[in-house]
Parts: C-alpha cells; sequence; structure tokens
C-alpha cells in the first residue's frame, strides 16, 4: 500500500471507524432530553477525527520523515499504528451520546457501516485496499451527516 494512500485512508478510517461502538448516555451536552443535536453530535466527532488525524499524521513524519518507506514498513505502520489509533477514535466518537429520532437513527446506520467497514480493514488492510476504498459507504453516510474530519 503506498504511503499517501495509507495516510489517506487513515484520516478516512478515522472518524469512520471511529463511530463504531454504542453510544454511553453519560458524555453528551445538557439539552432538555440529555440528546446532542445532530450539529451537535458531528461538531464533536469532527473534533475527535481532528486530533486523532493530526496524532495519525505526526506518528507517519517521525516514521517515514527520512524517505519513501520500503512495503514491509508501511505495512507494519498500518497494523501498528493506524489500526489501533482507529479503534481508540471508534471508542471515542462511539461513546458520544446520539441524537434523537432520524437523526439519531442515521448516525447510527453511520456508526454500523464505519464499524462493519474497519472491521474488515483491520482484519487484512492490503485485501480491503485491494478492493476499493474500504470506507466508500460510511464516508457517504458521515458526508450525508455534515462530517467532514471523519471523512477523506
Amino acid at each position: 500500500m503506498s504511503l499517501r494512500f495509507a495516510l489517506t485512508l487513515a484520516v478516512a478510517l478515522a472518524a469512520l471507524v471511529a463511530a463504531g461502538c454504542g453510544g454511553d448516555a453519560s458524555s453528551g451536552p445538557a439539552e432538555s432530553s440529555g440528546a446532542p443535536s445532530a450539529e451537535e453530535w458531528v461538531q464533536q466527532a469532527d473534533e475527535i477525527c481532528a486530533q486523532g488525524n493530526q496524532e495519525l499524521d505526526q506518528s507517519a513524519q517521525k516514521a517515514f520523515g527520512e524517505g519513501p518507506p520500503s512495503p514491509e514498513e508501511q505495512e507494519q505502520f498500518v497494523m501498528e499504528t493506524v489500526v489501533p489509533s482507529l479503534q481508540a477514535q471508534i471508542d471515542e466518537v462511539g461513546g458520544l451520546d446520539r441524537p434523537e429520532g432520524s437523526d439519531g437513527d442515521r448516525v447510527a446506520a453511520f456508526l454500523d457501516t464505519a464499524q462493519r467497514e474497519y472491521d474488515t480493514f483491520a482484519e487484512n488492510p492490503a485485501a480491503a485496499e485491494a478492493r476499493g476504498n474500504p470506507f466508500a459507504e460510511s464516508e457517504q453516510l458521515g458526508s450525508e451527516l455534515g462530517l467532514q474530519d471523519c471523512v477523506a
């Protein structure tokens, strides 16, 4: 996998996967119902993704700042850095309270899709990449929600 694709994928994964887990009702902003609006959820998720993307970029610069990595180094970076980082983001975004109603349903669909695509990617990144963008469906759903930092 090319370094550029791995980094682009890391950015895309950051949000998509970041969202794959279920919500925790104790962490959202306080409203009368306790649930965030769709806009608030998007802002919180994008903040998590932006931070994760920045950390991945810094890790890549540190790992590959001296020249192009070998295919083995790229694979090692994806498995040892990108995949765990994305899972951490999934856990954090998944812990956000979800909006209620149809917006909550759309968020749930995005999260479920992102987790499914992430699981496939994490199992074998090279095979997932060979089939095209492994996060195409969740990127589309995320874009429709208004996510920016969580989709490439």
